[in-house]
């Protein structure tokens, strides 16, 4: 349940119907690599709405628990986070250190879970930092091998990303 609406939060975020998609998941399929501000602008574009991006979030989170993708999800928000600030690779670039913080500090999650979920992103990140990428390694999508190392080290417990 997302803070804020109740149970009632899936009346207020129909509109990704209106995009011709039939869930928050479905939007995001359709959009890959983009940040998840932009998903959140192009849901918002398409009508008026009383949502705010926590809401989407909350929403996006909550979808994904339905079909047992938590940990997909997780890391397609890492893979968004990753292409919105660091483009020109992991170690490429001006202010690197300052990039790649915000990727960590902005990487979205399970919002009502926050706790839970900031031990196992710290140990995400551990692990992308040990498997030491190439400098101009930015992941395409949750299929890259790095990601996917990363997510079973520190995540073992949880399912597969399919």
């Amino acid at each position: 349940m997302c803070a804020g609406w109740g149970d009632d939060l899936s009346t207020h975020i129909d509109d990704q119907k209106i995009l011709g998609f039939d869930s928050t998941l479905a939007l995001a399929d359709a959009h890959p690599g983009i940040p998840f501000g932009q998903l959140f602008n192009l849901l918002r574009g398409s009508k008026s709405s009383p949502i705010g991006y926590i809401h989407f979030q909350c929403r996006y989170f909550e979808d994904a628990d339905k079909l047992g993708q938590t940990k997909r999800r997780v890391a397609d928000t890492l893979v968004r986070r990753l292409r919105q600030h660091l483009r020109s690779g992991w170690n490429n670039g001006k202010r690197i250190i300052v990039r790649k913080m915000e990727a960590k500090s902005h990487w979205e999650t399970p919002p009502m879970q926050f706790s839970t979920f900031r031990k196992i992103t710290d140990e995400i990140w551990e692990m992308l930092e040990e498997l030491t990428p190439p400098d101009d390694w930015c992941p395409e999508d949750t299929n890259d091998p790095f990601i996917r190392e990363a997510f079973s080290r520190a995540w073992p417990e949880e399912g597969d990303f399919d």
